[in-house]
C-alpha cells in the first residue's frame, strides 16, 4: 500500500543521422476510486493528434494533424470533427468515427483518427493520451485530448501563470523542427504578457537558445476555444523564432489546461499547458501516486 508507481504510455524514436532531442512529455493523473470503464469516456473533448510517417531510412516522409473535437456516447463508439494538415497543404474539415474501450485500470484501446491502426491510451482524471505503440509500422502519432466545458467562458477562465511546451515540425519537415518551454502570464482579459521562451530548433544548430517575444496575446470563445498569438520579435523570423504567429487552443472547464496547435498551412504542432502550482512550500509529495504519460520524439544521432 501507498506505493508510488508511473506508467509509461510511449515515447517513439526515429533515428536520422546528427544530433539532438525533441520531446514532448504529458502527464495525466490517474482517475479517483471508482473502477474506469467506457462510461469513463462520455461527452465532447477537444483534442490535438500529430502524427509523422517516416520511410526505410528513417527519414520523415508525411506528416498529419488534426485538431477539433471528439464525442464519445460512453458505451464504446466516438464521432469527431476536425481541421486537418496533411503534408505542407492548406487544412479541410474531416468528420469520422471510431470505437474504443477502456478497462478497469484506465488503459484505453481507440480507433486511430484518419487510419486504422489501435491505438493504445490512458485516461486519466482530466486528460486522455493516445499513441501507437503496438506492432510493426513506421507511423509515429500523439492524441491529447481534454474535456470540453459545459458552461460559457470567457476571457477570464485564464488568469494565472502557465507552463507550456511545444513541439513542431514545421511544413511537414524536420528541417526547422522546434521544441519549447516557456511560462505565460495571462491577465483574464487578452494579455499573457512578455515570455522569454527557451528551446532548440534544428535550423539554429540544435543547442539551447532563447526568445524574447513582445506582447503575446489571448482570446478565449464560449465553447472554450480561442488563439494564442505571439508576434514576432524586431528583426526575428518564424524560422528564427522558437515560437510565433496564431495557436489554435482549448481549455478546459476549470481552466487548468490548455491544447492546441497551429491550423496554418503546413502547421504539425502540439502546445500543450498547465497552470502552474502557486504554493511556497512545494515539495516532491506533489507528484504522488499514479501518473500516466505519453510522448513523441524526433532523435538525430541516438544509437
Amino acid at each position: 500500500m501507498g506505493r508510488k508507481s508511473k506508467i509509461k504510455n510511449q515515447k517513439s524514436k526515429i533515428k536520422n543521422g546528427a544530433g539532438m532531442v525533441l520531446l514532448a512529455m504529458l502527464l495525466a493523473g490517474a482517475l479517483p476510486a471508482q473502477v474506469p470503464g467506457n462510461a469513463s469516456l462520455n461527452g465532447k473533448y477537444w483534442f490535438r493528434y500529430v502524427q509523422i510517417t517516416t520511410d526505410s531510412s528513417g527519414n520523415l516522409s508525411q506528416a498529419m494533424s488534426l485538431l477539433g473535437s471528439l464525442t464519445f456516447n460512453g458505451a464504446g463508439t466516438f464521432n469527431y470533427t476536425a481541421s486537418q494538415t496533411l503534408g505542407p497543404a492548406t487544412v479541410a474539415t474531416v468528420t469520422g468515427s471510431g470505437t474504443y474501450s477502456v478497462a478497469s485500470n484506465g488503459f484505453v484501446t481507440i480507433t486511430q483518427p484518419q487510419g486504422t491502426l489501435p491505438m493504445n491510451g490512458r485516461v486519466g482524471v482530466t486528460v486522455l493520451l493516445a499513441s501507437t505503440t503496438e506492432g510493426q509500422t513506421n507511423t509515429f502519432d500523439l492524441l491529447v485530448a481534454i474535456p470540453a466545458p459545459a458552461a460559457t467562458l470567457s476571457n477570464g477562465i485564464l488568469n494565472a501563470t502557465y507552463q507550456i511546451g511545444t513541439l513542431e515540425f514545421p511544413a511537414a519537415s524536420t528541417a526547422n523542427a522546434r521544441s519549447t518551454q516557456f511560462n505565460v502570464t495571462a491577465n483574464g482579459s487578452g494579455s499573457l504578457g512578455s515570455p522569454t521562451v527557451a528551446g532548440h530548433a534544428n535550423n539554429l544548430g540544435g543547442s539551447a537558445t532563447f526568445s524574447s517575444i513582445a506582447a503575446a496575446t489571448y482570446a478565449i470563445n464560449s465553447d472554450g476555444s480561442g488563439t494564442m498569438i505571439f508576434p514576432l520579435a524586431s528583426g526575428s523570423t518564424a524560422a528564427t523564432q522558437l515560437i510565433s504567429g496564431t495557436k489554435n487552443i482549448y481549455v478546459s472547464a476549470d481552466g487548468n489546461f490548455i491544447l492546441g496547435g497551429s491550423t496554418a498551412a503546413g502547421g504539425h504542432d502540439i502546445l500543450f499547458g498547465i497552470s502552474a502550482l502557486t504554493s511556497t512550500t512545494i515539495d516532491q509529495t506533489y507528484l504522488s501516486g499514479l501518473f500516466f504519460t505519453g510522448g513523441l520524439a524526433w532523435e538525430i544521432g541516438r544509437a
